[in-house]
């Protein structure tokens, strides 16, 4: 058992358990008192009536919770096998009268997708036959129970029962398959633990294929690195063997009730099973491959489905390094890709309570309308992972919370890397902000994000960070009244979090600080606006204008700088270079990149970049509608914010002045005639008595950049790395080499006093 699938079982329910949410609600998480623990059992029937047509499986679906205090906890590590009875009951009436009920009583395994155990009941006959000799009648009654296992604990749930009739169904719903990997399963059950997989290793999976009637055949299928599927052998699971055996005892009992009344199979047709499980193996592949996969079939009637698509990638398992990756995009791009396959899915679970956490199936329908909506405009990009675990041991996390396995677990391998992959979300449906989630341990609560950074000072950890996880979009609706978008805790709230030596940011992480400045001085602007009756629409607006856009153009090529020339980041590049992301360029352009970052540097990279956004301000307003308007956000007023508010800011940094540790600015608002004067108790210049975040290589128009910082000059140091753009979703070789060489940098720290 690989170290990742230990260390994950072992602090499942004493970490993550408690506190695993696909919703990555805002809410910290108390210790819970054991003797409160207790099991429940949420099932559901398709079709649901109490009457079944003759011939037709019913589905049975299942899930065990446990509920611990007031909240409940989808247990996916559970196995269910359910009790079925069935009772066949045969008459004839007349001259020679006959009656008989055959009772059979059968255990099948269920098969456990992320948590929803599905199992099949089969079809049975319910005909009535006119003889001269009388009239027989056969029907079908059917009862089923669950006995459930967990950890050690076993315990047995009622189930429900119907009656097999004579009607017929037009059978047009196509089967339902699901690909599954049993061992060490992560989320959804279509990856790995932390999506990675060692390099050479094949991996079992397990298919599953349930129809209304009958599985004529079932596929699996694999493809590596984007090339062509190809056909993986399969063999029947153990778990099907159960099933053949009822199908096997059933089939017997009707076959004997032939016999006895002299029907032909015509008359009495036999048992539909509606299930086959099977099980393949991916072939192994070298280390640094990305693997896709799914599952087909086709039922009696040629109905085809296909499963969601499963995805994992393989690493260089003999590394000493771990790179620990939070990347949300990588189950995004799943569900764009699978959107239609999961809601086929989604229609058979049973309903769960409110207060439900951890339901990932569940929850993922308001997930799949956000990931169809990036998908229209475009900003959702495949990342290459295989490029850091061609190299490395890599575990990707989707869930802010699983990080948190490697920052309170004594007993897990301390990640070298932590990679912050594009997370430009902080809203509260779906929140990647490092400052708002929070966990509760022996009485003390703290953020992921100082979590983080103590974990970082203490193992000299290094950073990796891209593009839009600055961002810090909140939009003001009134004085009091905001909806949060961006993940503005990364930047800080307050002139106390302006901090290079003890930091409490991401962004004094990265060594940009200043960036924290900024956030406050544009916030003190606007809260003077709003003082006023007269300027409090402009006020409101001004505050919501981000500082940090995380969309914007990129068509130009990017030049090292003289820092850049004599870092080993950029080593083997030459001194112009351009970056290529393939989503982009069906969209006309390079890639995209985050603006904002120069806040932290010249006055005129500031202004360069200004200027230069000015010029793709529609492109930048159509992505920002189209991206946050279904997070609840309000973007109407960024067009014009474009025009006179980010303009006036932009001037205003610009011409700030810094005296005897007070920083003094003044803000022409066009259109207001008015200016607003502040004055700021900060000494500005001493940010810059450290040693700087560096610049290796920025775009000719000023738009996007390379940013290294090295905090070498104290005990707790760490190296940490900025990519205004995906690093991680562009092509060509360049990129495989700034990747592997990024995280070479920012293992070496060593102490410079």
């Amino acid at each position: 058992m690989s170290w990742k699938v230990a260390g994950f079982i072992l602090v499942f329910f004493i970490v993550v358990l408690p506190i695993l949410s696909l919703l990555l609600g805002v809410e910290s998480v108390h210790s819970m008192n054991v003797k409160e623990v207790r099991l429940e059992l949420e099932h559901s029937r398709h079709p649901p009536s109490d009457n079944i047509c003759s011939g037709r499986c019913v589905i049975i679906v299942a899930t065990v919770l446990r509920t611990i205090g007031n909240f409940s906890y989808v247990e996916k590590n559970s196995s269910i096998v359910m009790k079925v009875t069935i009772r066949i009951h045969v008459e004839q009436k007349g001259a020679s009268s006959f009656k008989k009920t055959i009772v059979k009583t059968h255990y099948l395994p269920m098969i456990n997708i992320d948590g929803a155990h599905f199992g099949i009941i089969p079809g049975l006959p319910a005909v009535t036959i006119k003889r001269i000799a009388g009239e027989i009648t056969i029907w079908s009654e059917v009862s089923y129970s669950f006995e459930v296992r967990v950890d050690e604990n076993e315990k047995v749930f009622d189930g429900g029962c119907y009656r097999v009739v004579e009607c017929r169904e037009n059978d047009t719903e196509p089967p339902l398959t699901y690909a599954i990997i049993p061992e060490g399963t992560g989320i959804l059950g279509i990856t790995t633990v932390g999506w990675a997989w060692p390099g050479y290793r094949e991996l079992n999976v397990t298919v599953l294929a349930i129809d209304n009637v009958e599985v004529k055949d079932v596929s699996l299928k694999y493809s590596v690195n984007g090339g062509d599927f190809k056909d993986v052998e399969l063999t029947d699971a153990i778990s099907f063997e159960n099933y053949r055996k009822v199908l096997g005892d059933l089939s017997a009992a009707i076959d004997s009730i032939r016999r006895v009344l002299g029907l032909d199979i015509e008359e009495l047709p036999p048992p539909n099973l509606g299930i086959i499980v099977k099980t393949g193996y991916i072939p192994g592949r070298p280390p640094g491959c990305y693997i896709r996969f799914y599952s087909e079939a086709i039922d009696h009637r040629g109905n085809r489905f296909r499963s969601p698509v499963g995805l994992y990638f393989t690493e260089y398992s003999y590394s000493n390094r771990l790179v620990a990756i939070l990347d949300p995009h990588i189950l995004w791009r799943i569900l764009i890709e699978s959107g239609n396959e999961f809601r086929s899915l989604m229609k058979y679970l049973p309903d769960l309570p409110e207060n439900c956490r951890n339901a990932t199936l569940w929850s993922l329908n308001k997930l799949l309308n956000v990931t169809m909506q990036l998908r229209k405009i475009g900003i959702e990009n495949f990342h290459h992972w295989e490029r850091v675990s061609s190299k490395y041991n890599i575990y990707i996390a989707y869930n802010p919370y699983e990080i948190l396995l490697f920052f309170t677990c004594n007993y897990c391998k301390a990640p070298d890397v932590i990679w912050l992959s594009n997370l430009y979300t902080g809203t509260s449906f779906v929140d990647y902000d490092l400052q708002d989630l929070t966990f509760t341990n022996r009485n003390r609560t703290r953020t992921v994000l100082e979590m983080m950074i103590d974990f970082m000072k203490r193992h000299h950890t290094g950073l990796i960070v891209t593009q839009g996880t600055l961002t810090d979009w909140i939009v003001y609706t009134g004085i009091n009244e905001s909806i949060k978008i961006g993940c503005r805790g990364h930047l800080g709230y307050n002139l106390t979090d302006v901090n290079v030596v003890n930091e409490t940011t991401l962004a004094g992480l990265l060594g940009m600080p200043q960036l924290t400045l900024w956030e406050c001085i544009r916030d003190k602007v606007a809260d003077i606006l709003c003082s006023n009756s007269d300027t409090v629409s402009r006020g409101l607006t001004l505050k919501s204008i981000p500082l940090q856009i995380s969309h914007v153009p990129l068509n130009t090529s990017l030049v090292k700088t003289a820092y850049g020339i004599e870092n080993e980041i950029l080593e083997g590049l030459p001194d112009r270079f351009a970056i290529y992301i393939p989503e982009a360029m069906e969209k006309g352009y390079n890639a995209y990149t985050h603006i904002g970052w120069q806040f932290a540097f010249s006055k005129l990279v500031a202004l360069k970049a200004f200027n230069e956004l000015r010029k793709y301000r529609s492109e930048v307003v159509e992505i920002f509608n189209g991206m946050f308007t279904v997070f609840g956000g309000n973007v109407s007023h960024l067009e014009e914010a474009i025009d006179w508010g980010l303009e006036s800011l932009y001037l205003g940094v610009i011409n700030a002045s810094s005296r005897e540790h007070v920083l003094n600015m003044s803000f022409k608002l066009t259109g207001l005639n008015k200016t607003v004067h502040l004055t700021l108790p900060i000494n500005f210049s001493k940010l810059f008595d450290y040693i700087p975040a560096r610049i290796l290589a920025l775009s000719e128009d000023g738009l996007a950049a390379i940013i290294a910082y090295d905090k070498c000059w104290v005990n707790n140091g760490y190296r940490s790395l900025y990519f205004s753009f995906e690093i991680e979703a562009c092509t060509g070789e360049y990129c495989d080499r700034i990747m592997t060489n990024a995280v070479e940098w920012v293992t070496g720290w060593r102490f410079e006093n």
